[in-house]
This record gives structure tokens, sequence and C-alpha cells, in this order.
């Protein structure tokens, strides 16, 4: 009797890791096992719910690089609408001064840190050069920028220009930096 009850206990001890090592390695025998306890059903649907999710994450990659593209988009065509407007005003109805695009190839990497087109609104009024940086919001990274424009523009046309930089949003940080470079902002936040 006592040689039994050695035998079913080390048959038992062995069953009992077999039976656990089988949980942990085998999905389908877990399943089986999930099954005969009710879970099967639950387990099933929770990998449908991560597939689900998994499926929602990839729409929401692909809707925000769409918002992206129409962001970008609304900016230029925003900028384009601004600069006839301004041009209008400081041409028809103060009747001084020029307003343009300036463009200009910056070959040292003044501003980007490479060679790169930069360009920017330009306001002239009578000797004064008037650089104008229109935004949806600003940065503190877009002051730096356009702080590096302004000393391109004073290299390649030898006057110093006074930066003016008009958003609806700055944030506190880029306008402790405006202030700090001279920079004027204009904004209605």
């Amino acid at each position: 009797m006592v040689c039994t009850n050695s035998f079913r206990s080390s048959v038992g001890e062995e069953l009992k890791r077999e039976l656990l090592r089988m949980l942990e390695e085998e999905q389908d025998f877990r399943y089986a096992v999930a099954g005969l306890l009710g879970f099967r059903e639950i387990l099933q649907r929770i990998d449908e719910n991560i597939r689900a999710i998994r499926s929602l994450q990839e729409q929401v990659r692909s809707m925000q690089i769409h918002f992206n593209a129409l962001g970008a988009r609304w900016d230029a065509l925003f900028k384009e609408v601004f600069r006839g407007e301004m041009r209008g005003i400081i041409e028809e109805i103060l009747g001084t001064g020029e307003a343009r695009r300036w463009e200009n190839y910056d070959e040292e990497g003044i501003v980007y840190g490479f060679p790169a087109v930069v360009e920017t609104d330009l306001v002239i009024r009578d000797e004064e050069h008037i650089l104008v940086d229109v935004r949806p919001s600003i940065a503190r990274s877009d002051v730096a920028e356009f702080f590096r424009i302004g000393r391109l523009y004073e290299k390649k046309v030898g006057v110093k220009p006074t930066l003016v930089m008009i958003s609806p949003y700055v944030s506190e940080r880029a306008e402790d930096l405006a202030r700090n470079l001279g920079i004027k902002i204009y904004s209605s936040v």
C-alpha cells in the first residue's frame, strides 16, 4: 500500500508539472482547458477585441496623415490670403510701402543648418525693411528660426530688418524668446 501511494504521488507530481507546462506553452491546450472551464468564448472575444483595437490604431494613423496634409494646405492658403490682404492694405489703402515675398537661397545653412531656399514676407516702408511671418501658432522653435531668417536677410541685403510675427496663438516660451531677441509679436490671445 505504501508503494502504491508513493507511485501515485510521483505520477501525480509529474502530471501536475506536465499540465502546467502545457498550460504555459501550448495555446490550443490552454483554450481547451479554458473551454471546459467556460472561458474559451471570453478568450476568443478578447482576441477579437485586440484585432479590432489594432485595426482602429491603423485607422487613426491614417487619419493623422490626412489631417496633417489638410493642415499644411490650410496653412499655405491662409498665408496666401493674408499676403494678398496685407499687400492691399499697405499699397492701396495706406499708399505707402511695398509688400512682397522675399525668397533667397541660403547656401551657408544659416537658417536650417544646411543649404536651403528660405522665404518670408517682406514689407518695405520708407527705409525700413520689415520681415513678417504669419503662422497659425508660434512655438519657441518658430521664433528661433525666424530670428535666423532675419540674420540671413541682413547678410544678403545689407539692411537689418524689423522682425514681426503674427499668430492667433503664441506659446509663453515663444513670447519670452521673441522679447529677448527683439521680435515683435502680434496675437489675439
